[in-house]
């Protein structure tokens, strides 16, 4: 039965179960996303098992498992810790390349750029970064005013190592280092689940640390890469405490609490795993000797459960209250309900994304024409029994697939990464299902191996190469995550000018509104009522102008979304006239823009200053006068492009005018 729903996950279009008038942009921009590889999927699958059927009939006795042994033999005498730090040094190399290379060291995703900047701030000595007026100034996504100053949403754990590597002057190293340590541990496990079996542990370890999937996502900024240390070590210490002294649970609780500071539910689902390999069914052991090892577990992880605790206390103002639904509010949580942007989130979407998230891990973990998911699935129907340790992997394989089911937000980036912390799983049953399909009697044996021998020089030629050039930054884009040289050696002042839209959401998360609100008035509303709104609050206005909060996917009718700036789109209802502020607002785009959160965290805190230039949101001439006036030994500049950085006032004038005085 698991077998048949793997399989049908692979390659079932379960995404065209997303309504859009329901789900709102994500499940438009899933649908679209799910039948462009769903297509590739299908045929590229039904081409290669055409050739693999072919090459069967014509050479039925393939002699590929028996050189593959041969070498294998020669490398498992080198013992498993050698291998353990040879693939994980494998691994490593790929991911400083992909990082250094491919994404130039920089971040591909907001949630990096922003916990890169918490990061910074907490790498000289600050919890918090100080508050500065305007704060609209310095608000960017995904952040929020606490009392103590700005912080990210984002949980502690992987800031805590994202601010080591900026003590150590290298953040981006951060990811590739526990993306090698995760791949050290699971050879480490793989060959204590599949004891019978060291071959194919070994190749599914050698298959994890080549896996596109772990080195694209693996070699950036993102808490996955925590989560997924912080699993393989749960297991490697679990089974450790399984097999022998009770006092690895402890070191196994450790990495569970350090994997929930990091991404909380990730972390607590994969950290019941433990609990599974010690249950009474699994070991057969006196029940004197699971509690002992989960009452170490719990000890284990109370540390990093208290510091938890105070941290979100010390920000929030709740030791059980995350950053996520202080910025968002409960919408954002766990179950079915609306999401925080008015997206219906049901039984239905449940199985449409989990479909998705299933078929996008099939294609990209390994990029071959044929889905790894859907190989497992064969495999899972085709045995007649599981060889040890495969009971777990599966646990560790699905636990997060069946967590993220009940979370609304299926996150697909370099893939789904959502999934990133099951993916040694994922990759140590790829092995073990090839191989043992291929050790079929017969030509089914014979026929595995073929489109096996078909499938990875396919990947290799097309699936690989077209997956680094999606990957790659464009010219453009890595111009606007460039941090602008200024002319000189004085202290500077860089005010860098967003969109319209921009400068309005920031100056309501300045003024105390969470981020869902934000989204639905900016989606659901005129933009120049938004603004008039957000004028309002500014100068506390009694009576706030009318606008849409109602949280439905989607935008009006009656409202066009046009382009108010080169790349930069504001909803606009073509009924109402604009005043004057909101035509000299759209007016300072027409010039171009370019957004602060890509730069940010590139440059100096405000407060603890390091010599670099510091950089805040151009908010308007009046705005932007309280800025300069704190910081008046430093000169001021302009930047409005990647091209176009110039002298305050010169810019100011241009694409402001004289000031309102608002």
């Amino acid at each position: 039965m698991l077998g048949a729903l793997l399989l049908a996950a692979a390659y079932l279009p379960a995404h065209r179960l997303l309504d859009p008038a329901r789900t709102g942009v994500a499940g438009t921009e899933t649908r679209a996303a799910g039948d462009a590889l769903w297509g590739l999927a299908t045929s590229g699958t039904a081409l290669a098992c055409a050739v693999a059927l072919g090459l069967t009939v014509l050479f039925p006795r393939p002699a590929t498992l028996k050189r593959l042994g041969a070498l294998a033999e020669r490398m498992l005498l080198l013992g498993p810790a050698v291998l353990a730090i040879l693939t994980g040094t494998t691994a490593l190399l790929l991911c400083v390349a992909a990082a250094v290379f491919l994404f130039h060291r920089l971040p591909t995703l907001v949630d990096g750029m922003v916990e890169l900047l918490h990061a910074r701030a907490w790498s000289e000595g600050t919890i918090a970064a100080p508050r500065i007026d305007p704060v609209a100034a310095r608000t960017v996504q995904n952040g929020w005013w606490s009392p103590s100053g700005w912080v990210s949403i984002y949980p502690p754990g992987h800031t805590a190592l994202l601010a080591l590597g900026f003590r150590l002057g290298a953040p981006w190293i951060i990811g590739p280092a526990l993306t090698a340590f995760t791949v050290g541990l699971t050879t480490l496990v793989a060959r204590r689940l599949l004891p019978e079996q060291p071959r194919v542990a070994l190749l599914g370890s050698v298959v994890v640390a080549l896996s596109p999937f772990v080195v694209l996502l693996g070699s950036g900024y993102l808490s996955h890469t925590s989560a997924a240390a912080g699993a393989a070590l749960t297991i490697y210490a679990a089974l450790r405490a399984r097999d022998g002294r009770a006092a690895w649970a402890t070191l196994a609780g450790l990495a569970t609490g350090l994997m929930v500071t990091s991404r909380p539910w990730a972390g607590l689902v994969l950290g019941a795993l433990a609990l599974l390999l010690w249950s009474p069914t699994a070991v057969r052991a006196p029940r004197a000797w699971t509690v002992e090892r989960v009452t170490l577990w719990v000890i284990g992880g109370l540390p990093a459960a208290l510091a938890f605790g105070l941290y979100d206390a010390r920000l929030f103002g709740d030791p059980f209250l995350l950053g996520y639904d202080v910025a968002f509010g409960p919408a954002h949580g766990l179950g079915l309900h609306r999401d925080p942007w008015g997206a219906v989130y049901g039984v239905r979407e449940m199985l449409a994304y989990s479909g998705f998230d299933l078929m996008t891990l099939g294609s990209h973990l390994l990029e071959l024409p044929i889905s790894a998911v859907g190989l497992v699935g064969v495999w899972l129907i085709w045995a007649r029994r599981l060889p040890g340790g495969a009971a777990a992997l599966l646990g560790w394989a699905l636990l997060p697939v069946v967590g993220n089911a009940f979370y609304w937000h299926h996150g697909y980036h370099l893939g789904p990464r959502m999934l990133f912390e099951a993916a040694p799983a994922w990759c140590l049953l790829a092995a073990l299902a090839w191989v043992g399909l291929a050790r079929a009697e017969g030509r089914w044996g014979a026929f595995f191996v073929w489109l096996a021998l078909v499938a990875i020089p396919a990947g290799l030629v097309l699936g690989l190469p077209q997956r680094i050039a999606a990957s790659r930054w464009s010219e453009d884009a890595l111009a606007r995550a460039t941090v602008p040289v200024v002319p000189g050696s004085a202290p500077s002042l860089v005010f860098v000018h967003g969109s319209w839209p921009g400068r309005v959401a920031a100056r309501l998360a300045g003024a105390g509104m969470r981020r869902d609100s934000i989204e639905t008035a900016l989606r659901r509303n005129d933009l120049c009522r938004v603004d008039a709104y957000a004028r309002a609050l500014d100068t506390g206005a009694p009576v706030l102008p009318r606008i849409d909060f109602e949280p439905l996917p989607g935008s009006p009718p009656a409202l066009r979304s046009i382009e108010v700036a080169p790349g930069a789109f504001a909803r606009i209802d073509p009924a109402i006239a604009p005043d004057v502020q909101c035509t000299r607002e759209a007016g300072s785009d027409r010039l171009g823009t370019l957004e602060l959160e890509p730069l940010i965290w590139q440059t100096g805190v405000p407060g603890i200053e390091d010599g670099s230039p510091l950089l805040f949101r151009d908010l308007g001439p009046e705005a932007n006068a309280l800025v300069r006036a704190r910081y008046p030994e430093r000169t001021a500049w302009m930047q409005r492009t990647p091209e176009q950085l110039l002298p305050y006032e010169e810019a100011e004038l241009g694409m402001w005018g004289e000031p309102t005085g608002r």
